[in-house]
């Protein structure tokens, strides 16, 4: 390896001198945009070539650790080279290309198809496109029977997955780029030896026709062999003594406190490498990692990580380090995303790993806020988990019983803090369900009735009893609301103001009637302004309409509207029933709430994926209603409430700005802006043109507000084609129209012609080891 770019041992001294700063870190900012943007385009043959590529790499990876693991003498490496570069080139031809590939074990039986086994259970990521055995078979169903060798190649390459005991693999994408692809297929040489060398204490070692390499096996701050250190070493050039002694100092910063005031902490020593500033600046990351703790515990490579979480991956991996695959499943039953979608079978595997876990944390000697974050996240999921799931459980004494078509799962000794959680969501769920129904017909309340919903809503129990019968008085014998009593009841509804905008938005969302729901929002707005906390509303709002992103509800579009009138300081349309927001609040600068716009823009910018995934389930359904697709398991919304619900969502991000804000409009006024999208090729499109065209003319005032140069394409697209769209309907009234939305494309693209150019961030550079084909070489990094 050449001289010039080894870390001499100095160097790494002078590396370790700067650790004493080693708590002074900045907060990393938002997760950037560019790896979750590529799934909210509806085109599904589109993403179909994008799940089979990505069905190909996991075949190519699996086989290629397994072929070459066991054989040191390997010069078959170039038709894997050249297959993998492929797949990496398809991959790239995509808008907005996501930067990394996540592969995470989850190890439970019904997160698959039927035929699939538990240690099978993985997920990929790409993005914010989500591939498993169920979307997989889901593809397979639309492509037809010449796809279904895809299931086979999935499953196999899970299955050697698992046999190799790999519960994280996380890949940085190269994209086209020559140097990087050379760097990746190092790494990749590197590990598809890693388990034949621990097995045999030997180091790794590498014949190329420039000579043989060894790469000596560094292990982790547990004592143990790690594939990540070592290729750090290898990356590097660093000599294992100085790795060693990296390895150490880095343990003894993740053991101790966390500087004051810090909101970061590590999941295990190779992260923290990478956190600490004296340190990143200096080191070429790998760009593949494998078994990195980190990895279970967050999505984002800039994500924090608390204390809380950070204690609890160390102990759970520490107590199950014998079992790889078995500490990812017990992290996946306590911070799991989709407990909104798993059946009772699942649900109850996720009661028995908890229920085992926190025996075992009794054990330990200062469990007591491990059991507290096991407890908090529960709590927080088990209210996610669908009603229809929670009524096929029974309990007794410390039994639960869980039904699952005509089989049964029994689990028997429960934890009692799981039981007493166990209870409380089931009594929740009827609780609710009087709550709703209370609206139509007469409903008695009983003791428990009020305490689920004191410890709900953590008020006290006289509290709950007094707000039920406030909202029963705000409903007459047919169960119609009505507006006067609603008002009349203000005062009274704000003597408990910390909860009871999210208490009645919670229970009072899904009023049945349009005319109850309009006015509803209205008297809510009335509350809100009475309460002096629309900041605290609008997060109310966000957290449920972003809580389950994928998919779409009728109160979704009542939390959109009443976010509109909360953004803005005075509305004209107050005390007048709207269904609607007006178009001309795009026009608004000065008369906006700043503090709930800034509420809003830091919630959606916290975590722009879920936006994403909502905007696209959005869509999904859209054009499913174009095309006259019914699905009795996944049913159409109709198709007015969607598109009238999509454009408050347009309004919505507009006027909230943030940095997601013109990425969201960007992308829109593509799809709706290009005549040739899918969109314009539906079944049923031409009778909603007008339509459509509106939501483009609300789109285009949206980039003049949140816009930039980047959209100045989207918009001569449709100046270039004003013809065309003058041509798709007729009338005087559609002709304004088309005149209107040609005349605001000019201005808007003039506006941001104007507007100063950004910069470009500047790249870091490092020293890193590359490879390709023809051997292993060290270059001089990117």
């Amino acid at each position: 390896m050449g001289k010039n770019t080894v870390i001499l041992d100095e160097e790494a001294r002078q590396l370790f001198a700067k650790l004493g700063g080693i708590d002074q870190r900045d907060i990393p900012g938002t997760p950037a945009l560019s790896g979750i943007i590529g799934g909210i385009d509806e085109d599904e043959e589109f993403f179909d070539r994008v799940r089979i590529n990505l069905i190909e790499l996991v075949h190519l990876l699996a086989g290629y650790f397994k072929n070459v693991g066991y054989r040191q003498e390997n010069n078959s490496h170039e038709e894997f080279f050249d297959r993998m570069t492929r797949v990496f080139a398809e991959l790239s031809e995509i808008d907005h290309t996501p930067e990394t590939i996540m592969i995470r074990y989850r190890g439970f039986t019904s997160g698959g198809r039927p035929g699939y086994s538990r240690d099978e259970d993985y997920v990929l990521e790409y993005g914010s496109l989500m591939l498993d055995a169920d979307v997989t078979a889901k593809m397979v169903q639309r492509l037809g029977l010449k796809m279904h060798h895809l299931n086979g190649r999935l499953k196999s390459g899970f299955h050697l997955f698992s046999g190799l005991q790999i519960n994280t693999l996380y890949i940085r994408l190269p994209g086209q780029n020559t140097r990087g692809l050379r760097r990746l297929f190092t790494a990749l040489r590197i590990l598809s030896r890693f388990d034949h060398a621990s097995r045999n204490n030997a180091p790794i070692v590498i014949r190329t026709p420039n000579g043989t390499h060894r790469f000596p096996l560094i292990a982790n701050e547990h004592g143990n062999p790690d594939p990540n250190f070592t290729l750090l070493a290898a990356f590097n050039n660093l000599k294992p003594a100085v790795v060693n002694a990296l390895v150490k100092k880095l343990k003894e910063h993740i053991s101790r406190p966390g500087a004051a005031g810090s909101r970061l902490y590590h999941a295990n020593a190779y992260a923290a490498a990478f956190d600490i500033p004296s340190l990143r600046n200096r080191l070429v990351r790998p760009p593949v990692e494998i078994n990195n703790v980190q990895w279970m515990v967050v999505d984002s490579q800039r994500q924090l990580v608390s204390r809380e979480k950070a204690d609890f991956a160390s102990f759970v991996f520490d107590r199950f380090k014998h079992s790889p695959l078995h500490a990812p499943r017990v992290l996946h039953a306590v911070y799991g995303k989709d407990f909104r979608k798993i059946d009772a079978e699942n649900f109850g595997e996720r009661i028995e790993v908890a229920s085992d876990l926190l025996k075992t944390i009794d054990k330990a000697p200062d469990g007591m806020d491990l059991v507290d974050e096991v407890h908090e996240n529960l709590k927080e999921r088990f209210n996610s988990v669908r009603n229809d799931v929670l009524d096929h459980i029974d309990m007794e004494a410390d039994r639960v019983r869980i039904r699952s078509g005509r089989r049964v799962l029994t689990i028997d000794h429960v934890h009692g803090l799981l039981l007493k959680l166990l209870a409380f969501t089931k009594r929740r769920s009827v609780t609710r369900r009087k709550i709703k129904a209370m609206m139509q017909e007469t409903i008695d309340f009983d003791t428990q009735d009020y305490e689920v919903i004191s410890e709900e809503f953590n008020i006290p129990v006289s509290s709950a009893r007094a707000l039920i019968e406030l909202i029963r008085a705000c409903f007459d014998e047919q169960g119609r609301f009505i507006r006067s009593r609603f008002e009349k009841s203000i005062p009274e509804f704000a003597r408990h103001e910390k909860k009871v905008f999210e208490f009645l938005w919670h229970y009072l969302k899904e009023t049945p009637r349009r005319n109850d729901r309009v006015s509803f929002l209205n008297s809510l707005q009335l509350l809100i302004a009475e309460l002096h906390r629309p900041a605290q509303a609008m997060r109310t709002l966000l957290d449920d309409f972003l809580s389950a992103p994928d998919a779409v509800r009728f109160e979704d579009r009542n939390a959109l509207i009443l976010a509109n009138l909360l953004l803005r300081k005075y509305n004209k349309e107050i005390n007048i029933d709207i269904e609607m927001t007006p178009e001309e609040v795009l026009l608004v600068r000065d008369g906006l709430d700043r503090d709930v716009v800034t509420a809003a823009a830091r919630m959606i910018d916290s975590d722009p994926e879920l936006l994403f995934r909502k905007m696209k389930a959005m869509r999904k359904m859209t054009i499913r209603a174009l095309e006259g697709i019914t699905c009795k398991d996944d049913p159409v919304l109709p198709w007015r409430f969607l598109f009238s619900m999509k454009r408050e969502f347009y309004i919505f991000i507009a006027l909230a700005g943030g940095r997601t804000a013109g990425t969201i409009i960007r992308n829109a006024l593509r799809f709706y802006g290009d005549l040739d999208s899918c969109l314009y090729g539906t079944k049923h499109i031409k009778r909603h043109i007008p339509t459509v065209l509106q939501h483009l003319k609300v789109l285009i005032r949206g980039t003049g507000r949140v816009g930039s140069q980047k959209d100045v394409p989207a918009l001569n697209k449709i100046l270039d084609r004003q013809e065309d769209f003058k041509n798709m309907g007729r009338g005087r009234a559609f002709n304004h129209l088309v005149g209107r939305i040609i005349e605001l494309a000019e201005n808007t693209r003039y506006t941001l012609v104007e507007k100063a150019a950004w910069t470009p961030l500047s790249q870091v550079q490092g020293t890193a080891l590359h490879s390709g084909p023809g051997g292993v070489n060290c270059e001089q990094g990117e």
